[in-house]
């Protein structure tokens, strides 16, 4: 394995259960979580400003509808974006 740094994440999920363990999941996986967010209420322009190599988004009915806020930062080239269902999150 390659030395290399932790890459920057960001999760945009609603609070509650499934982002608790998406958190710990990225925490256990070595991420360096550099914002979690309620993708409702943040501010994308905070999302953007943390620089993330990578996005996970836990969908659910509310998050679908705001995710077009953050179109700029889930259409870079440069991130990967990964969508999980936060109902299926909470139940891992």
């Amino acid at each position: 394995m390659t030395d290399r740094s932790a890459p920057r994440v960001v999760l945009l999920a609603r609070a509650g259960e499934a982002r608790d363990r998406l958190g710990d999941a990225l925490a256990q996986a070595g991420a360096d979580v550099a914002l979690v967010a309620d993708p409702v209420s943040a501010d994308p322009g905070e999302a953007i400003a943390s620089n993330p190599q990578a996005v996970l988004v836990a969908l659910e009915p509310a998050v679908e509808d705001a995710l077009e806020r953050f179109e700029a930062l889930l259409s870079s080239p440069d991130i990967t974006v990964i969508f999980d269902e936060a109902e299926l999150a909470a139940q891992r």
